[in-house]
């Protein structure tokens, strides 16, 4: 008599999907498809993790993409985090299908756009939303198809990298209908033709309470556009010195005045050519920015401090810190401006280090180093508090 293969109970095999689903490794997804053709009551919870985070990152799997939710909607309801990727540039999908005569005239007839419309309805819990471009002109089009997903009134978290504008107002336009929208950042974009800075008012400072810039931002008085009622603001690092051009405005941060209401602020450096005498103040701009600061409600500040060491050694190391900088910022917080202050994160994150076994050894005293750069927050009931490791080249 043949003795019944066993069976693993249905509670211990779902637990095994959850389990694949939060190991976030690169065989996930792998994993995750194999599961969901296991069986056939393994396929929802499969599924439902499939879909939960969407990464689509390149232009010909939009399309498929969306006429995948248009033809599915309950999978439409599994997304809760979507991130597009423009990364090729030569053929985006609003130039596919059709001719470029008609394009012009109306690129919202276009089918990648009819089948957004048609997908975006059953979006109904999506809440994280990103978009990352490497075109290098303003691309219309693609604004135009970013800012149909505004009719999604679950998004709380929008995120665009490296889109390229024509100036201020393109922005605006971007963002402002998503008015329900909390967390905001902006990181690497940049303009074509930098009109006169105006009063646009950004979100209308609706619902926004965070807020990340990154890159050549302050330049161009962004600062000056968004809600002062943010309460967390992430700032850094400023445009690297050779990506500069001679035209570009300096650096200003005079409208971080604005924000009164802040309670936690980040300001990063980020070392990314050590021996270049042109960074040599990359530290610089954090007491600047920090003095302008007048939030009496600020309670934690972080200081992250990326170098990425090209295989110097240790002591090599302890040159690329510009102590002194660091030293001001300590009398800026020492000076009484943030009664709320309590705690002050300093995390140096070191990449691409030659000697491994000496960081690991002395490490403890370039941390000893930092906080004694901080020497007078302590008077003050200020905990500083210092991380530092190294990380892989990247």
């Amino acid at each position: 008599m043949q003795r019944p293969s066993p069976k693993l109970p249905l509670d211990i095999c779902l637990g095994i999907v959850d389990a694949v689903a939060a190991d976030d490794s690169e065989v996930t997804i792998a994993t995750l498809k194999a599961c969901a053709l296991t069986s056939s009551a393994w396929l929802p919870l499969a599924r439902r993790h499939l879909y939960r985070n969407v990464v689509v990152w390149r232009e010909g799997l939009i399309f498929s993409f969306l006429r995948t939710i248009a033809a599915s909607p309950k999978l439409g309801a599994f997304v809760e985090i979507l991130e597009i990727r423009f990364i090729h540039c030569d053929v985006p999908p609003w130039k596919a299908h059709y001719d470029y005569a008609f394009r012009v005239r109306n690129p919202q007839g276009s089918p990648i756009f009819i089948l957004l419309r048609h997908a975006l309805p059953h979006f109904t819990h999506l809440h994280w939303l990103k978009f990352d471009s490497s075109y290098l002109y303003p691309c219309t089009a693609m604004l135009l198809f970013i800012s149909q997903f505004s009719a999604v009134k679950t998004v709380t978290d929008l995120e665009i990298d490296g889109l390229v504008f024509s100036g201020y107002r393109d922005l605006v336009t971007l963002v402002n209908p998503f008015y329900q929208v909390e967390r905001l950042v902006v990181k690497r974009c940049n303009w074509t033709d930098l009109d006169i800075p105006q009063r646009l008012d950004l979100t209308r400072g609706r619902s926004l309470r965070f807020l990340e810039f990154e890159g050549n931002l302050y330049e161009y008085g962004v600062l000056e556009l968004c809600p002062s009622t943010v309460d967390t603001l992430f700032l850094g690092p400023p445009k690297h010195e050779p990506d500069r051009l001679e035209t570009d405005p300096d650096e200003k941060y005079e409208a971080l005045s604005r924000y009164t209401e802040l309670e936690v602020l980040s300001l990063r450096a980020s070392l990314v050519r050590p021996g270049e005498s042109m960074w040599s103040e990359w530290l610089e701009w954090v007491p600047e920015a920090l003095s302008h600061v007048r939030s009496m409600n600020l309670r934690s500040l972080d200081l992250p401090i990326k170098i990425y060491a090209e295989g110097a050694q240790l002591d090599g190391l302890r040159g690329l810190i510009d102590w002194t900088q660091l030293s001001r910022v300590d009398e800026i917080l020492a000076s009484g401006s943030f009664p709320n202050l309590c705690i002050v994160h300093v995390t140096l994150e070191v990449y691409d280090l030659e000697d491994l076994e000496l960081w690991e050894m002395e490490k403890h005293g370039l941390v000893e180093d930092l906080l004694a750069s901080f020497s007078k927050c302590p008077d003050l009931g200020i905990d500083v508090q210092i991380y530092a490791w190294e990380c892989p080249a990247p």
